[in-house]
């Protein structure tokens, strides 16, 4: 059986899901604050409102998880689901994340669903949107299996994590956001799950 320890810091944050099913992960992710960089007004911002905002990066939010639930149940290594939803940096990460999931002997079975989301911020830098969003995310439908299907999920995962999640503005397309950055936030808090 295999063991499930605390994985590096730059594992933890790529594949956000797997924080809340593997034991102790959440030990190994820092709270991480994004300061809004002064406004320019030199560029038409992408987003009317907040709202739009907040509509278009819970968007981008739930495709990625789509993908990211399909990658980390799959038996290979193919990463291909989420490479137009990523910057190249945070694929990168991720890619490390799946490939030591795998070295585990380990996948994933089931979805996260996101339950709610909150807009922290959004910002335009170099011409590029940006925009910060606090997520509540409901892993509990998700199973940890190893190469004979047993079930390894740790029993004292929690069921409800909050994130903190990054997107930019894709340079290719200006109506899609890309995923920057992801982070546990608020040790559940945030989704009213202490």
């Amino acid at each position: 059986m295999p063991t499930v320890a605390c994985m590096p810091r730059r594992h933890a944050l790529a594949v956000v899901p797997l924080i809340a099913l593997l034991a102790a992960l959440g030990g190994c992710s820092g709270e991480t604050r994004i300061p809004p960089p002064e406004p320019s007004s030199a560029v038409e911002p992408l987003f009317a409102s907040d709202d739009e905002a907040l509509e278009a990066a819970t968007e981008a939010y739930e495709e990625y998880l789509v993908a990211s639930n399909e990658v980390t149940a799959s038996a290979d290594l193919s990463v291909e689901p989420i490479e137009e939803l990523v910057t190249a940096e945070y694929l990168e990460l991720f890619v490390d994340s799946v490939e030591h999931l795998r070295s585990r002997g380990l996948r994933t079975a089931g979805s996260s669903v996101v339950l709610s989301t909150e807009l922290q911020q959004w910002f335009e830098e170099a011409g590029l949107a940006n925009v910060v969003l606090y997520v509540c995310l409901d892993v509990s439908g998700v199973r940890v299996l190893d190469e004979q299907g047993a079930d390894q999920t740790p029993s004292e995962r929690a069921t409800v994590v909050g994130l903190e999640v990054g997107f930019v503005e894709s340079e290719s397309s200006a109506t899609d956001l890309l995923v920057t950055s992801s982070d546990s936030w608020g040790d559940g808090v945030l989704c009213g799950t202490p």
